[in-house]
């Protein structure tokens, strides 16, 4: 209340001194402003201590339960998740994103909080709300299994990424060329095996700093692998993945002079190793540095010079599309 009375009484000086007010009227409205400062508040606290709930509506159901429900991946419970936040707003609920894998619907009495760890999703509301909510969930798994039923039958990924793989000229972003770093690359990575070029390449970055659940990535990107190799051709492979173990994004690039099997498209053994790994909840040049990247290495100069640079700062000036200076 002070600040209001601050500037009542200011507003009543410039009215006296403007000839507005006499010096009787002046006292008055300093006598209300004084007693509305000091019963305002007192009345203010009075009125807070009356029992009821007031105009807040009381939640539905006094018991609450939960579902949960664990699928292959994370990738499987994200897309989950995601469809059903936006079949509940599409039901007129208010949802609310509270912080990563967290999330709230509300409408009227109905409170869901949403819960997404890894590759579990798991629902809490009122008792009585929980048929509603495996219903929900039904609908969202029966959608997205005839989505990708028909996308199965439309759609042939292994003739697309032939497709990426012979594709001609591309934008190469030289912003986006800048997460290569130096201190990220192995001239000379002792795996013989792709789980084991996977693992160096993560350990890379775990002596760097940039992981904080190894576990976590190498799973994530065991499982991209999985799903199809990311071997592609003229000795190139680029695997990635998206993981809660990391941060931010963050490069690594390994080389092996000899090669080993990656599961290539053109059946070679690849010899040159840029692994890209980023946050699943947030934004990032994830699929525009694995454009750049595959643009920069379209050129079969750069690629025989990475493979044989002396220097990890000559190899990340490649990669980067600068051309290092030759000493002659």
């Amino acid at each position: 209340m002070a600040p209001r009375g601050e500037v009542v009484l200011t507003l009543a000086g410039i009215a006296l001194a403007s000839g507005y007010v006499d010096s009787r009227l002046f006292g008055v409205v300093i006598l209300m402003t004084l007693v509305t400062i000091f019963l305002a508040p007192l009345m203010l606290s009075e009125t807070l201590a009356i029992p009821g709930p007031g105009t807040r509506k009381p939640v539905k159901g006094n018991e609450s339960a939960s579902a949960q429900w664990r699928f292959s991946s994370g990738e499987i419970a994200d897309l989950v998740g995601q469809s059903l936040l936006k079949d509940l707003a599409e039901e007129g609920f208010y949802v609310q994103i509270m912080d990563e894998g967290l999330a709230q619907a509300r409408k009227e009495g109905v409170i869901l909080s949403i819960t997404e760890t890894g590759e579990t999703l798991a629902i809490e509301s009122a008792a009585e709300d929980i048929l509603f909510v495996k219903t929900a969930v039904y609908e969202v798994i029966l959608k997205l299994s005839d989505a990708i039923g028909r996308l199965k039958e439309s759609s042939d990924p292994y003739a697309l990424k032939r497709e990426i793989a012979g594709s001609g000229e591309s934008r190469i972003r030289e912003d986006v060329l800048s997460l290569v770093d130096p201190e990220l690359i192995s001239l000379d990575l002792k795996g013989e095996t792709k789980e084991g070029i996977l693992t160096e390449l993560v350990d890379l970055l775990v002596s760097r700093g940039k992981i904080r659940d190894r576990s976590e990535v190498l799973k994530d990107v065991f499982q991209r692998e999985k799903s199809m190799s990311t071997g592609m051709e003229h000795g190139i492979a680029l695997p990635h993945g998206k993981s809660g173990g990391v941060e931010d994004i963050c490069v690594a690039v390994g080389i092996k002079r000899e090669g080993i099997d990656f599961g290539s498209l053109d059946g070679e053994k690849s010899r040159l190793f840029i692994m890209v790994i980023s946050p699943k909840k947030t934004t990032g040049p994830h699929i525009q540095f694995l454009a750049a990247v595959g643009a920069v290495l379209r050129d079969e100069i750069i690629r025989e010079e990475l493979i044989s640079a002396g220097n990890r700062e000559e190899a990340a000036m490649l990669l980067k599309h600068i051309r290092p200076s030759r000493k002659s």
